[in-house]
C-alpha cells in the first residue's frame, strides 16, 4: 500500500474509533449530526449514508450550515 493510502485510512479509523466513544446524540437535531460529520471530513454521501438520507439532501444542508450567520 502507498503511503497516502495507509495515512488516509488511519483517519478514518481514528473518526470511527472516536464516534463510537463519543456516539452522536439521539436529541440533536440533524444540522447538528450534519455539522458534526462534516467537521470530521465525512462527504455529503457518506452523511446521507449515516443519516439516512440522500446526498442532495445533506448538501443542501451543508450549504446552510456552512453559510448560517453567527449570532
Amino acid at each position: 500500500m502507498n503511503d497516502e493510502l495507509v495515512k488516509q485510512l488511519i483517519k478514518r479509523l481514528d473518526l470511527i474509533i472516536g464516534f463510537k466513544l463519543n456516539p452522536l446524540d439521539d436529541k440533536a437535531t440533524d444540522q447538528e449530526k450534519i455539522r458534526r460529520l462534516d467537521s470530521c471530513s465525512f462527504s455529503p454521501s457518506e452523511i446521507a449514508f449515516l443519516l439516512d438520507s440522500t446526498s442532495a439532501k445533506i448538501s443542501k444542508q451543508l450549504y446552510v450550515v456552512r453559510n448560517k450567520k453567527v449570532k
